[in-house]
C-alpha cells in the first residue's frame, strides 16, 4: 500500500511530456529601414547631379548628415567629391546662441526701513526739589512722551524698459533650386508627334534645362524647336520593359501637358540601354517633388 502511494504522488508530481511547451509565436517581419541622408546624396550624385548642385541642396536642407568615419570613406569610394563630403560634415557643427536674447529682469527696488523710535528716560529730580516734609514727598512730573515722526515715503521706483535690439537687415532673396540646376543632354531622339507612315518616327536634338525651363532643340529643323515652363508640365513618367526589376533598364522618359505629351529617347536605344531616361525622371523628381510622376512598362520596343 505504501509502494501505491508513493508512485500515484510520482505520477501527479511529473505532468504529461509537452503540456508545459510554450507555444510558437508567429514570426513579425520589420520594415525596410529608411535611407540615410547620406545615402540619399550619393544616390543623387550616381544619378548625374553635378557637384555645385549636391552642395547647394545640402545647404539649403535642415538635415544634420553627423557623418562618420566609415560614412567618409564611403562617400570617397562612391566617387563623391570632397565639397560635397565638406558640406555634409559642415551640418554637424553646433549652432552659436541666438541673437538678440531678452536682458535680465531689473532688480527690485529696495524700501527704505520705517525710522526706530528710541524712547528718551526721565530727567534725574534734584535734591533741592524735596520738601522738608517728609509726609509727603514731592514726585516729579514725567516729560510727555515723545511723539514719533511719520516714517518717510519712498519714492516708487520705476524700472525703465531696455531699448529694443535693432532689427536685422533683410536677407536677400536666394534664388530657387530650379532657377540654378541648368543641365543639358546631348545624343536624345524626339518622338515626332502624329502619325508618321514613310520615315523614321524619331527626330535627333538635345535637351536642357535652363533658366527654369526644359528646352528642345531640334538637330534637322529648328522649327520643331520649343520650350516648356514647369507650369505647363502636369506629369512625368518612365517607360521600362516589362518585369524591369528597377528603373536602370527604362529606355524612355516624358512629359504630358494639356496639349499632349513628349517623349524622349537615347538616340542608341534600339541597340542597348542609356541611362539618360532615368537621369531625367530623377532630375525632375529632385527638382519638383510634388510634380506627379508614373511608371509603365511594354513588352516591346517600339
Amino acid at each position: 500500500m505504501r509502494s501505491a502511494v508513493l508512485l500515484a504522488a510520482l505520477v501527479l508530481a511529473f505532468p504529461a511530456r509537452g503540456q508545459d511547451a510554450a507555444p510558437s509565436r508567429p514570426s513579425v517581419s520589420q520594415p525596410a529601414p529608411e535611407a540615410r541622408p547620406v545615402e540619399q546624396v550619393v544616390k543623387l550624385w550616381k544619378a548625374g547631379l553635378s557637384q555645385e548642385f549636391l552642395v547647394r541642396k545640402i545647404e539649403r536642407e535642415k538635415a544634420v548628415y553627423r557623418l562618420s568615419t566609415d560614412d567618409i570613406i564611403a562617400c570617397k569610394a562612391a566617387g563623391l567629391p570632397e565639397p560635397v563630403i565638406e558640406a555634409m560634415m559642415k551640418t554637424d557643427t553646433p549652432t552659436a546662441p541666438a541673437a538678440g536674447a531678452a536682458p535680465p529682469p531689473a532688480p527690485a527696488a529696495k524700501e527704505t526701513p520705517a525710522a526706530t523710535v528710541v524712547p528718551i528716560p526721565p530727567p534725574a529730580v534734584p535734591a533741592s526739589a524735596v520738601l522738608a516734609e517728609p509726609a509727603a514727598p514731592v514726585v516729579a512730573a514725567e516729560p510727555p512722551a515723545p511723539v514719533a515722526a511719520p516714517p518717510p515715503v519712498a519714492a516708487p521706483v520705476v524700472a525703465s524698459a531696455p531699448p529694443a535690439p535693432p532689427a536685422p537687415p533683410a536677407a536677400p532673396a536666394s534664388p530657387s533650386l530650379a532657377s540654378r540646376a541648368d543641365r543639358s543632354w546631348e545624343g536624345i531622339v524626339r518622338r515626332s508627334p502624329g502619325v508618321v507612315l514613310f520615315k523614321n518616327r524619331w527626330e535627333q536634338g538635345s535637351l536642357s534645362f535652363r533658366e527654369e525651363t526644359l528646352r528642345w532643340r531640334d538637330a534637322g529643323d529648328e522649327s520643331k524647336s520649343f520650350a516648356l515652363a514647369p507650369a505647363a508640365i502636369r506629369e512625368h513618367f518612365l517607360v521600362c520593359p516589362k518585369g524591369a526589376s528597377s528603373d536602370d533598364a527604362c529606355f524612355e522618359w516624358g512629359v504630358k501637358t494639356s496639349d499632349g505629351e513628349e517623349r524622349f529617347r537615347d538616340v542608341g536605344w534600339e541597340r542597348a540601354g542609356s541611362p539618360k531616361p532615368r537621369e531625367l525622371f530623377t532630375f525632375f523628381e529632385a527638382l519638383y517633388p510634388d510634380l506627379p510622376k508614373s511608371r509603365s512598362e511594354v513588352g516591346k520596343k517600339k
